[in-house]
């Protein structure tokens, strides 16, 4: 894939979580100044969806816990052409990860006394495996086109940098307070309706035709592939297998030497004919840990303080809710309500 400079919604980074505020229309100039990148308006990849990003494929971002972070902040440097002085740039490494290293990196202007915001996230190595980066990259891309996601930045060879996101994460016992989970299933709603789960898969293939100049590489494009493509990776796990053989009533393969890999290709064919025809499919998080939904410092402080009527009513209209991390991003079956009476 050669170097791509889009036509950009953003040009600068942001630390707001307002959305809106992030996605002025407009011509990115954001690549100003770098080397060995071209223009490409962005309608001949995304249609009707207006993005940014710019891509370096030959910068390469070694994860390290040794806090030397010299090479990110000179990459930033490319990426932003106003930040110019590489001693104004903080660099703060989150922990908890699970298949990547995330940067919080800040650029002071000391003229203006002013902050900027962004954050780098490297690739864990060896899950693109299981994770396919381009259909990640792309599907930021349009989140961020309708004003559900931060500003996406640039890709670089292994990893990304977009904007961040003011607040903080949930933990795992609030998905299930009274006052968060219907702001977190009105965000999810918004999800199912405004991204056009077709639109990705399109501009996913013309992003590869224009770059790649080959076809898709992977037929993972919806929950069923992709859970079927990790079953062929899956090895024979002791715990799996031992769970597997523990249930051999109410699984769909009854045969005690079956291998693990054919029991669970059963029983994802019986969770698809239980599913796939009875709900619509749309374009899913598939990975909403709390740890993924975010809620903004003004809804934490009041939910300590104790949320009004008036306030929950304010929220479901200015829903501060946001949801990051689309590694897994892709077409999934939606809920349903049951019909069933209790």
């Amino acid at each position: 894939m050669s170097s791509l400079a889009a036509s950009a919604t953003a040009s600068q980074p942001n630390s707001g979580s307002d959305m809106e505020s992030q996605s002025a229309s407009g011509s990115s100039s954001l690549c100003d100044g770098v080397p060995g990148t071209h223009s490409l308006q962005t309608s001949a990849l995304l249609n009707r969806y207006a993005t940014h990003a710019l891509y370096l494929p030959n910068i390469y971002i070694e994860p390290s816990n040794t806090g030397n972070h010299e090479e990110t902040k000179k990459m930033l440097c490319t990426i932003f052409p106003h930040w110019n002085d590489e001693s104004q740039i903080s660099v703060k490494q989150f922990t908890g990860g699970i298949t990547n290293m995330l940067l919080e990196c800040t650029m002071y202007h000391p003229n203006t006394e002013s902050h900027e915001k962004v954050l780098v996230r490297t690739y864990g190595r060896g899950t693109g495996m299981i994770i396919d980066r381009d259909r990640e990259f792309v599907s930021h891309l349009v989140i961020n086109s309708v004003n559900l996601a931060p500003p996406i930045h640039a890709r670089f060879g292994n990893g990304l940098v977009y904007g961040f996101i003011e607040g903080r994460s949930l933990e795992f016992t609030e998905l299930a307070d009274e006052h968060l989970y219907p702001l977190i299933a009105a965000k999810l709603g918004q999800w199912h309706q405004q991204v056009q789960v077709d639109a990705i898969e399109e501009c996913l293939a013309k992003l590869r035709r224009e770059f790649r100049g080959s076809k898709p590489e992977s037929n993972a494009s919806d929950l069923w592939s992709v859970i079927s493509n990790w079953i062929q990776l899956l090895p024979e796990i002791e715990g799996i297998t031992s769970s597997c053989a523990r249930n051999i009533d109410i699984r769909e393969v009854q045969d005690p030497h079956a291998s693990l890999g054919d029991v669970l290709k059963a029983e994802l064919a019986w969770l698809r004919t239980q599913l796939h025809s009875k709900s619509p499919s749309v374009a899913s998080h598939c990975d909403l840990l709390s740890g993924n939904v975010i809620i903004s410092e003004d809804l934490s402080d009041k939910l300590k303080a104790g949320l009004s009527a008036s306030d929950m009513e304010y929220y479901m209209q200015h829903n501060p809710i946001a949801f990051i991390d689309y590694e897994y991003m892709v077409k999934a079956p939606r809920a349903q309500k049951d019909p069933t009476p209790y």
